[in-house]
């Protein structure tokens, strides 16, 4: 007879028999490790079971069955080898009655001798051993809960608590598995984690979500430990488990506090209460350049950020002696040199009774922000200005009106060669002079807009160019470098051939008279140089005075050799009305419609300069590509996950981006959202989440966050309130790419998605011509 090669009773560890009912109840089909006990032709369960336990063997198989019991559990019993030697197994039988009213069993069993204590040789007494019934009664003592389980995750043992624990006795645990006694989902988790416990034959400890028999969830931590027989072969597992829900809460809120510290984005310093440093983060070195090591106490810490003997300084320590807490704002300097604002903020640490037991000290790079500020103030007083500039401009043209009306009327009524006739049209000149003015003044306020249509931007520049060209000095030399391929732009023609004309004009006004060129006589040749590129911009990419976000652009760029600027100057340049040149010579608005022009098109312009060495004005304009949609829908045939808690915008994006021929996959929930894409990230090749009205920036940057973790690389576009504070590091951080606030424009929309799909479709197509020619391929920088 021969093992059953198909059961895992061919696993040499394992105590398996199949046996039926009958005569000496013939054994079919065994273990390894049982026939060699059995070591006969012919075995039956008789000759292997002990004759002072085959009774109660059978007994308890009869009991089970007459119950309408699956399954027989038979504790502390005696079995015989071929050569006499007993062991001390507890089994379990698994019984299948037979349609011709036979039945049919699979007993498991587990070999006890080594924890009975009891010997090898055939005792004389029935009795069971006094160490195994003392060993339950311990084990029924402990509080916490035990169990004991075969290779099958069959339970063979359990103590009081664990049985309680389900709700059960004892009798009901033994002999079932997991799907017996709780929920699928649940018993496919224990089984895995005794499968890994198996495998690597080690303790593992594994924390556990379940349900109480009263409805309430517990956490339990749980040790499962491999059990081994004398020979060292693989029996089953042992396991001690704990309801941890209390003490793992506080355990998960002091480690969460340890992670957010180790973690903070802001240096932490923690001294004791005489100022020598327990502990600084991660951050600290990043920050400052300098390493944990060289902070000893609070001082060295202070003096990263200020002078000894500063105001500051002085400030801090008179704050501090007094058991108060110290905030500023300090202008300190890294280990490179390199300068930054750090917001400073050092505080006591107090005990219920007010003593002091230690001082915390943070600092953050609040350099960003400061400079957000700034610039927040700059567009401030420039929107000021506008209103103030677009409600002059227009009640002066009213003015204007009535003054070229009145002339004309004046020199028709005037003879030719009256004296006064000249004096009219000097007046009339002037008015004419002065309507130009108003039209910059409304370009600048942005209160007139022009129409707009699909341009070659080429052909702008080149009409600017020969318009301006009669104006040119002799002695000044104007080039213009173009790029070959499409420029097209969606653009006013004519706000943008004022761009290309005042930009012109500033830079004739920087070369100036002087012959030589340059401040003083330099020497420079007298040059201005136009060029228009193809600029594609894959990541954010920070400019001397803008930052620019990814896309497709086209590059205008004006430059000179004239006189230059410092960067005080440069600061001002874009203001209305400011001007270094004489009363009677400029307005001081020439640069600042053309910031309002490049502004109002969802451009960015930027200046590069420097005294002695000229100037270089670049303006990005998107470019205009008309068969983006197309391709995205040829190539892409794009799938797409919206997420958000809107279901009316939901529905109407979903049907939208359908029509345009997309995949759509919407979520009215951010977690089932997130499920769904963290399954199989791969299938999707935009995630769009949108803001609900009462939703908060950061669970969306936290969300965003999770799903480019998920699959980084993934496009993110957010739809976002107007107010929503989305900017700066934390967008960036956060993996989202682009952001459009709401309420959205449904083309706008659409071609933006088109956009970042096509560029998901390219990225993929790239990467699978990169794998199929051995190729490497790195993941990029994720743009904000």
């Amino acid at each position: 007879m021969a093992a059953d090669a198909n059961s895992p009773a061919s696993d040499d560890a394992l105590l398996v028999i199949r046996w039926r009912e009958g005569g000496g109840h013939p054994i079919d089909t065994a273990s390894p490790a049982v026939l060699r006990m059995l070591g006969e032709a012919e075995p039956c369960l008789q000759t292997l079971l002990h004759p002072f336990d085959r009774d109660r063997f059978l007994a308890e198989v009869a009991r089970a069955r007459r119950c309408g019991h699956d399954r027989a559990r038979h504790a502390d019993h005696r079995v015989v080898d071929r050569d006499g030697r007993v062991s001390w197994w507890q089994t379990v039988t698994v019984l299948h009655p037979q349609p011709d009213g036979g039945l049919r069993g699979v007993s498991h069993a587990f070999d006890v001798t080594d924890l009975r204590g009891c010997g090898r040789s055939l005792p004389q007494d029935t009795a069971p051993c006094a160490e195994r019934a003392l060993l339950q009664a311990m084990l029924d003592s402990i509080p916490d809960l035990i169990f004991f389980k075969d290779l099958d995750s069959v339970f063979v043992g359990c103590n009081r608590a664990f049985a309680a624990f389900l709700g059960r006795s004892e009798e009901e645990i033994v002999g079932r598995s997991d799907f017996d006694l709780v929920p699928r989902d649940l018993a496919l988790a224990f089984r895995a984690d005794d499968r890994e416990a198996l495998r690597v034959g080690m303790p593992r400890r594994v924390v556990e979500t379940v349900q109480l028999p009263d409805g309430r969830e517990a956490l339990l931590e749980t040790i499962k430990t491999p059990y081994r027989g004398p020979s060292g072969e693989l029996l089953g597992l042992a396991a001690v488990a704990r309801d941890v829900t209390e003490a793992r809460s506080t355990e998960e809120t002091l480690r969460t506090l340890s992670l957010a510290v180790a973690q903070s984005p802001v240096a932490v310093v923690i001294t004791d209460a005489l100022g020598k440093v327990a502990y600084v983060n991660a951050r600290f070195t990043a920050m400052t350049g300098r390493e944990a090591s060289a902070v000893h106490d609070l001082e060295s810490f202070a003096l990263c950020f200020a002078e000894p003997g500063s105001d500051q300084f002085r400030e801090m320590w008179r704050v501090l002696s007094a058991g108060e807490t110290w905030q500023g704002e300090l202008p300190a300097r890294r280990s490179d040199g390199g300068l930054y604002w750090a917001s400073v903020t050092i505080a006591p640490v107090r005990e219920a009774d007010g003593r002091i037991t230690n001082i915390i000290g943070t600092a953050d790079d609040v350099t960003e922000r400061r400079q957000a500020e700034e610039q927040m103030r700059r567009a401030q007083k420039m929107q000021a200005v506008g209103v103030l500039a677009g409600g002059i401009a227009h009640d002066f043209n009213n003015i204007l009106t009535a003054i070229l009306g009145y002339s004309h009327l004046a020199l028709d009524s005037l003879p030719e060669g009256s004296e006064v006739r000249d004096d009219v049209a000097q007046v009339t000149i002037a008015a004419e002079r002065a309507k130009g003015l108003v039209q910059q003044l409304l370009t600048f306020s942005r209160k007139e807009k022009a129409g707009r249509e699909v341009v070659d931007l080429r052909r702008i520049v080149e009409e600017a160019l020969q318009l301006i060209h009669p104006t040119i000095p002799l002695d000044v030399t104007i080039r213009f470098v173009c790029d070959d391929g499409d420029m097209a732009v969606f653009a006013a023609p004519t706000q943008i051939h004022q761009v290309v004309v005042n930009l012109c004009k500033n830079a004739l006004d920087a070369i100036g008279d002087d012959p030589k060129g340059g401040p003083k006589g330099g020497g420079l040749p007298r040059l201005i140089v136009v060029t228009l590129a193809h600029a594609t911009v894959g990541a954010p990419k920070e400019l001397a005075r803008a930052r620019l976000n990814p896309g497709r652009y086209l590059c205008l760029s004006v430059s000179d050799t004239g006189c230059g600027m410092d960067a005080a100057l440069i600061e001002r340049i874009f203001e209305p009305f400011f001007t270094t040149k004489a009363v009677d010579k400029g307005t001081g608005l020439g640069l600042a419609a053309v910031h309002g022009i490049v502004a109002d098109h969802g451009g960015v312009i930027d200046v590069v300069s420097a005294p002695g060495e000229g100037s270089s004005f670049s303006i990005y304009l998107p470019r205009h590509d008309p068969e983006l949609g197309l391709r995205a829908i040829k190539r892409g045939r794009g799938r797409i996950l919206l997420v958000g808690d809107e279901r009316t915008m939901l529905g109407m994006a979903g049907r939208l981006l359908r029509m345009q021929g997309f995949q759509v996959v919407a979520s009215a929930g951010s977690r089932r959202g997130l499920a769904l894409f963290t399954i199989a990230p791969e299938r999707f090749d935009l995630v769009v989440l949108e803001q609900g009205p009462t939703g908060q920036a950061w669970r969306l940057l936290t969300l965003a966050r999770a799903f480019a973790a998920a699959s980084p690389g993934i496009p993110i576009l957010v739809c976002a309130s107007p107010d929503s504070e989305l900017e700066g590091a934390a967008v960036e951080a956060a993996g989202v790419t682009r952001i459009l606030r709401t309420p959205v424009v449904p083309d706008q929309f659409v071609t933006l998605v088109r956009q970042l799909v096509e560029e998901r479709l390219a990225q993929k197509a790239g990467r699978n011509a990169d794998s199929t020619t051995g190729a490497t391929t790195g993941r990029g920088h994720r743009p904000a």
